[in-house]
């Protein structure tokens, strides 16, 4: 398969979106109870 290239760039953009909403998420989360999560950055 000479696809495999083009599957590990689908891999890694759906890892990076996955982190991303991960972290959409944990911001949401964050603003309700600031308390519990902390901030890195």
């Amino acid at each position: 398969m000479r696809a495999s290239g083009e599957n590990k760039a689908l891999i890694v953009e759906r890892i990076i979106a996955i982190r991303y909403l991960v972290n959409v998420i944990q911001t949401v989360i964050g603003k309700g109870a600031g308390d519990r999560v902390r901030k890195d950055n």
